[in-house]
């Protein structure tokens, strides 16, 4: 019937955000972390912005991004910026100590690292070789093109989740 009609099939996160950009743009999105209501507009914007910082700090499409935050906006912006810029998002629990989020970043071999603020303490133990980045400065800084990967095919790797453990301890599911 005409339900079933509405269906949109969309195979990576980059057409996901040009679905957005088609059909959202001026809407309300989400709350964001204080209180306010981004648009679909800013949040476009604010996934650009995150691409443009990891291409301003030359990192490679197809590495392993972990993000570090709790459920929210900018863990949501974060996220899909990483997975729209080609890269993996490795999504880290927030109740990790710092033993374990070094542990993470070895066992998937992170070539960066995005974690809220709020976290800087549990990435103290992460070496040199690790990029690091707070999500409130990504998210301050501008982008003056679109950043996105057009190259991102429907087959490459967009995320790695942690899975709940229930047969033994947790693993990632990519």
């Amino acid at each position: 019937s005409d339900y079933f009609e509405k269906i949109v099939e969309i195979l990576t996160v980059n057409e996901l955000l040009e679905h957005i950009r088609k059909n959202y743009l001026g809407l309300n999105a989400t709350g964001k972390e204080d209180g306010s209501i981004a648009t679909f507009d800013e949040f476009l914007a604010d996934v650009n912005k995150v691409c443009c910082y990891l291409s301003e700090n030359k990192i490679e499409p197809k590495k392993h991004i972990g993000i570090l935050a709790p459920n929210g906006y900018s863990f949501a912006v974060c996220s899909i910026g990483v997975m729209a810029y080609g890269c993996v998002a490795v999504l880290l629990p927030p109740q990790l100590d710092k033993q374990m989020v070094f542990g993470c970043s070895k066992k998937y071999d992170l070539a960066g690292l995005i974690y809220a603020p709020l976290f800087t303490e549990k990435v103290e133990l992460i070496t040199k070789d690790v990029f690091l980045a707070d999500s409130n400065t990504i998210l301050q800084t501008t982008a003056d093109k679109d950043y996105t990967n057009k190259n991102v095919d429907k087959d490459d790797s967009a995320c790695i989740i942690m899975t709940g453990g229930t047969t033994g301890k947790s693993k990632g599911a990519v």
